[in-house]
């Protein structure tokens, strides 16, 4: 595990997740949607772990206000598959848009399938 100082934008981030903040408990999101048929979730999830291994920062948490540490191993990645259905993906994404990461639990992003 390495330690390191946290950016002024990190801090930035992790202030905004404090429940004590001013308009806090708002969790930055990145939504991509794309259609792709015959979806390989076992190869994909193995490409994502590949990803993570190569990047210090996909496997970062943050420790305190200043701090946060780059995992030398972490868990496998999960992709959440979600059933089709257009009640089941508005739900889920509304239930997705409320979700805060615990800043010091892995991985600090999610990836969905519908």
């Amino acid at each position: 595990m390495k330690k390191f100082i946290l950016t002024d934008l990190q801090k930035s981030y992790y202030l905004g997740e404090l429940p004590t903040a001013y308009l806090s408990g708002i969790t930055p999101d990145f939504l991509v949607e794309t259609e792709i048929k015959c979806l390989n979730i076992e190869r994909l999830e193995s490409i994502i772990d590949r990803v993570i291994a190569s990047q210090e920062m996909l496997r970062a948490v943050v420790m305190d206000e200043n701090h946060g540490l780059v995992m030398s191993q972490v868990p496998r990645f999960k992709v959440d598959v979600v059933n089709s259905g257009k009640n089941n993906i508005d739900h889920f994404f509304f239930k997705e848009k409320a979700r805060n990461f615990n800043l010091k639990n892995f991985p600090l992003f999610s990836l969905l399938t519908f």
